[in-house]
């Protein structure tokens, strides 16, 4: 009898066909399909294989094929935000090309189309995890630390500081982003503005906070405080970047905007 089946199967049959023969005399009553009829040695017969006993095995190896494709898709993925990112942040949003982060990707055009649809959408996902590694683990540091809004502020610029130096794309492309987007592209400008607006409310409430219970002064103004804070990121951001990423510009720029959060106009 030709095998019917191979692999793991093929061993599945044959020991079952082996117990089944193994208790049955050549002249044995044999059921199959519901019928009893005899069965001499050597005949071929067709045996019904219960194989509910596999169930488990095809589950696991069904939640594996599950699993793969969607790990290979985030694996894609971000290779490509990356290497969009860091192109991006070296020549800006206009003078890279689809096809060129393709390549520096390891993908075809066709790949980048096929998981961001566009080169918009692209950006916008690169923004998502620009605010989400900048503003939204900043946040949910901020939320479960204990200390003054002194403290709270020093805990901002040593995050942002961290940002900087663990994602620099994260902060050219958010230069390059910000100058070129201006009045180019309404969503990609929106979607800049929002993350910049989360920081604020972010900055309002620690100062506001600080104001209410008596360690900042009353006579400040919130909301010009939180700009020149603001400014003052930026600024220092802009001026890191422009040095060629120097560590010790970074870490001089670092100490003057903790010196300005504790002067004594801001603090009493």
């Amino acid at each position: 009898m030709p095998p019917l089946f191979t692999g793991r199967s093929r061993r599945l049959l044959y020991f079952t066909m082996e117990i089944v023969f193994a208790g049955t005399s050549p002249s044995s009553p044999v059921t199959s399909g519901g019928n009893q009829g005899q069965v001499s040695a050597g005949a071929q017969v067709v045996v019904a294989l219960d194989i509910s006993h596999l169930r488990p095995y095809a589950l696991i190896r069904s939640e594996k094929a599950t699993m793969k494709p969607k790990k290979n898709r985030e694996q894609s993925t971000s290779k490509i935000k990356a290497a969009a990112l860091h192109l991006i942040a070296t020549k800006g949003y206009s003078n890279t090309s689809l096809e060129e982060i393709a390549n520096t990707a390891g993908f075809t055009k066709g790949a980048v189309y096929y998981y961001f649809k566009s080169k918009k959408r692209l950006i916008l996902e690169i923004l998502h995890d620009i605010e989400f590694r900048s503003i939204d683990l900043l946040a949910q540091e901020l939320s479960v630390a204990d200390g003054s809004a002194k403290d709270l502020l020093i805990r901002f610029v040593n995050f942002q500081a961290d940002w900087g130096a663990k994602h620099p794309d994260d902060i050219g492309a958010m230069i390059m982003m910000s100058i070129g987007f201006t009045h180019l592209d309404a969503d990609i400008h929106r979607k800049i503005e929002g993350s910049y607006e989360k920081l604020t409310r972010l900055l309002t409430e620690i100062i506001s906070e600080g104001v209410r219970n008596g360690e900042l002064s009353s006579g400040i103004n919130i909301e010009n405080t939180v700009t020149s804070l603001i400014a003052i990121r930026d600024g220092n951001m802009l001026l890191w970047y422009r040095s060629g990423r120097d560590p010790e510009v970074g870490r001089q720029l670092i100490r003057s905007l903790r010196d300005a959060l504790l002067h004594p106009v801001i603090f009493r």
